[in-house]
C-alpha cells in the first residue's frame, strides 16, 4: 500500500492513510493507543515508503498476542478522525516545506521526475500541499478498503515462540482481514531517453548540488550486483574516487554519494 500503486490525483494519499492509522482506531484515540501499547513494553510504528507501507512491532514474547491484536485492530479499525486529520494535513506541509529545503532532496526529486515522467516516482511520497487539502476523510476511507487487504499482506515474526502456536494465533488474527485482490504493481511505460537531459533548478543558496543519474535495471537483473560494487568504488564512502578526487585532492566538494 505505498506510494507506487497512486494515480495523479491520489498522490500523497498512501502516505496520509499510513500516518492516520495509529491517531485513532477501534475506539481508542491516539493517547489511549499509545498508552496500552507502553502498558505492554511493545514498540509499535509505521513506515510509508513508495514501494510499501510497513508496521513494526516489537514486543515482550509473552505480551506477543496482546500486541499483535492490538496492531491488527489499528490496521483492520481505523477511524480516520476528521480534527486529527486535519492536524496531519499542518504536519506534512512541514514536511514537504522541508524536503524543499532540503538541498539534496530537492534536486534528486527534480531528477527523478525527469527520468520518470508521469508515473509515482516522479513526485515525493508526501504529495503536493495543494492536494493535500483536497483530501477528506471519505478519501483515506476508500484507499484503505481497497488496499489493505488479506491479499497484499505478509508478516514476518522473528522471536522466541512455538511454531504450531505462533500459526493458530495467526490464523484466528488475520481472518478478519477481507481477502480483496492484489495490488497490480505494473512496469512504467516509458519513454526513451535518447539524449542527455539537463534539470536546472534554483534556490538562494551559497552552496550548489550536483546530481548525476540514469536508468538502470531491473531489480532482479544480474547486473545489479556488479553495478552496486562499481558505484561502490566511484562514490560509496570517503575511500571511493570521486571522494578522493573532488573532496580530499581538488576541495571542490563536501561530500559525494
Amino acid at each position: 500500500a505505498g506510494g507506487l500503486i497512486e494515480d495523479k490525483r491520489e498522490a500523497g494519499l498512501a502516505n496520509l492513510v499510513a500516518e492516520m492509522l495509529q491517531r485513532g482506531a477501534g475506539g481508542m484515540s491516539s493517547e489511549e493507543i499509545a498508552r496500552k501499547f507502553e502498558g505492554m513494553g511493545s514498540r509499535f510504528s509505521v513506515n510509508a515508503s513508495k514501494s510499501y507501507v510497513s508496521f513494526d512491532l516489537q514486543c515482550l514474547a509473552e505480551n506477543f498476542v496482546p500486541s499483535f491484536e492490538l496492531m491488527l485492530n489499528i490496521l483492520d479499525k481505523p477511524e480516520f478522525p476528521t480534527a486529527e486529520l486535519d492536524k496531519l494535513k499542518k504536519q506534512v506541509e512541514d514536511w514537504i516545506k522541508a524536503d524543499e529545503d532540503d538541498l539534496y532532496k530537492y534536486t534528486m526529486q527534480g531528477a527523478l521526475a525527469a527520468l520518470y515522467p508521469d508515473t509515482p516516482v516522479a513526485y515525493s511520497s508526501y504529495g503536493k500541499v495543494d492536494d493535500l487539502k483536497r483530501f477528506k476523510t471519505q478519501d483515506l476511507r476508500d484507499f484503505h478498503k481497497k488496499h489493505y487487504v488479506g491479499s497484499n499482506i505478509v508478516v514476518a515474526i522473528v522471536g522466541d515462540f512455538y511454531t504450531r502456536e505462533l500459526k493458530d494465533v495467526l490464523l484466528q488474527n488475520l481472518g478478519r482481514f477481507a481477502q480483496g485482490r492484489p495490488n497490480d504493481l505494473k512496469a512504467f511505460k516509458l519513454k526513451d531517453i535518447k539524449e542527455p537531459v539537463e534539470v536546472a533548478l534554483k534556490k538562494n543558496r551559497e552552496q550548489a548540488q550536483i546530481i548525476y543519474t540514469a536508468r538502470t535495471f531491473a531489480a532482479n537483473d544480474a547486473k545489479i550486483a556488479p553495478m552496486a560494487v562499481a558505484t561502490t568504488i566511484l562514490s560509496g564512502s570517503m575511500s571511493s574516487r570521486l571522494f578522493k578526487n573532488l573532496r580530499a585532492k581538488d576541495s571542490l566538494a563536501y561530500s559525494t554519494e
